[in-house]
């Protein structure tokens, strides 16, 4: 299984359309269709109900079951290409809220070495959009509150 064969899954899952999954990827629709007859094999499964050509295609219960896996994982790939991609740049990226970045973090800078806070990017956010970038692997880590 590879990753494109998912995001494909995932992209048809909503699309419905063959066709325009493979122009949203620049691949052909046989290509697509391949795909999905990889991870029905991988799983042993069909996965998708296909109608007619004029007919959107459905998900079965195993192809929703996928679905939701697929999402996950997909998540998780592209958490881990971030965050490796962040290890090269060798620098910590801190999250906080503007209240936090004035009154408390100049405490906890003063307590570090000056070649560490070299080392560290700040980026003033809120709560929300902390979390939301944490999550995403934008920032290494945040104080919220």
């Amino acid at each position: 299984m590879n990753m494109n064969d998912l995001k494909y899954y995932v992209s048809l899952s909503t699309e419905k359309n063959f066709s325009k999954v493979a122009q949203d990827y620049s691949v052909s629709q046989p290509t697509i269709s391949a795909a999905i007859k990889r991870l029905e094999a991988a799983f042993g499964s069909q996965l998708l109900v296909r109608g007619n050509p004029h007919q959107a295609i459905t998900l079965t219960t195993a192809g929703e079951q996928l679905l939701v896996h697929a999402n996950e994982i997909l998540y998780h790939y592209r958490l881990a290409v971030r965050e490796i991609e962040n290890s090269h740049r060798q620098q910590l990226v801190i999250g906080m809220p503007p209240i936090i970045e004035t009154n408390y973090f100049p405490m906890v800078a003063k307590q570090l070495p000056v070649s560490d806070l070299n080392h560290i990017q700040t980026v003033e956010e809120g709560s929300l959009s902390a979390l939301r970038d944490l999550k995403s692997g934008q920032l290494d880590v945040s104080f919220l509150g």
